[in-house]
């Protein structure tokens, strides 16, 4: 993400202003020191803001609601939203204090956000898998009021987001606007027993211009990194039912191939981005996974403190809803209602 030249300390910075760098969340079910909030960023593109260019938030493409004995659960989308924001720019802030030695601008934060808040995805597939996964997590929330044990709960939730990114996998199809039109495109090429991970174009409206242009991604790179941070989750907090995962037969893959996907994988994505010109192509060695933050904790599993749903209602990211007829989210509501200037007296 930074080099460091051999003639100076100072950092520097690579970035691609064609990429499109679409931002994800998930509610995580592990406390870490780096984040004050359960909503992870994914990826952690804190070079988006250092270097003032959009991060493109993605938004589910329709409230979770779910009834149980005649009450009506959703969740806040302003408050999620919020602390997804507080969390990126508090975590950006750690990371500027140590890389430049002062500290992060609201001047910088400022441009970053107006550019950003303006923009809509047309990443139909995204939208979809961030419903699936925060329809998952409220599910698991109901079963903890039927009776079921919450660490039990929330193992269900982490096993259908790891079968659901598989199933992504298997599918390798992704729904996304290019030139006003939906298409479906693929996530990889296969050869042999190597994956290479597709870069796309993708279009995004942007509400203060009014116009619609089109920048690159690597749709795959998501799923990869979701399915990570849910296995190392699964891990810690089910390392039975883990096992169980490890020791499962795979008729697609020797032991041999797995380990040699995964070296492959851990280059791919710089050497896909490297294949294309410069000016065309998104550079995702910029991005930081939760799955790396999360090893630099150096948590174990004496040590895992288990977050409840009860944290989630404290909060208030969890909430009683009256109407359940009001399922359509509005990003320029939900962006209207976040005080930036808030959060940034809250992160220095």
């Amino acid at each position: 993400m930074f080099n460091r030249s051999a003639s100076t300390s100072k950092p520097k910075l690579i970035h691609r202003k064609n990429e499109a760098a679409p931002m994800f969340f998930f509610i995580d079910q592990i406390e870490s020191p780096n984040f004050p909030f359960p909503i992870l960023p994914m990826p952690v593109r804190i070079d988006r803001i250092i270097s003032k260019l959009p991060t493109l938030f993605i938004f589910p493409h329709k409230k979770s609601i779910i009834s149980f004995q005649n009450k009506n659960f959703s969740y806040d989308y302003t408050r999620l939203y919020s602390l997804l924001i507080t969390n990126l720019l508090k975590y950006t802030e750690q990371k500027y204090r140590t890389l430049f030695f002062k500290q992060l601008s609201f001047d910088l934060i400022e441009i970053w956000w107006n550019e950003s808040k303006n923009l809509v995805s047309r990443i139909h597939s995204y939208s979809e898998d961030l419903s699936f996964i925060l329809d998952s997590y409220l599910n698991a929330y109901i079963r903890s009021l039927e009776g079921l044990d919450f660490k039990q709960a929330l193992i269900g939730h982490i096993d259908e987001i790891i079968e659901y990114c598989n199933s992504k996998f298997s599918e390798n199809k992704i729904s996304i606007d290019y030139k006003k039109k939906k298409i479906l495109k693929n996530l990889y090429k296969k050869k042999g027993d190597y994956i290479f991970p597709d870069i796309i174009q993708t279009d995004i409206f942007d509400l203060k211009r009014m116009k619609t242009f089109q920048k690159a991604f690597v749709p795959m790179l998501l799923y990869d990194d979701l399915l990570e941070c849910y296995l190392y989750n699964k891990k810690l907090i089910d390392p039975d039912g883990f096992e169980q995962l490890e020791d499962a037969p795979n008729p697609d893959q020797s032991g041999k191939n797995k380990e040699r996907k995964k070296r492959f994988l851990s280059n791919i994505f710089k050497k896909s981005a490297n294949s294309l010109d410069s000016d065309n192509s998104p550079n995702e060695d910029e991005e930081i996974s939760i799955r790396e933050q999360k090893d630099s904790d150096s948590l174990n599993k004496s040590d895992v403190n288990i977050i409840n749903f009860q944290k989630l209602i404290d909060l208030e990211i969890i909430k009683q809803i009256s109407d359940i007829d009001d399922v359509e989210i509005k990003p320029e509501e939900i962006f209207k209602n976040i005080n930036i200037d808030e959060i940034f007296e809250q992160i220095i």
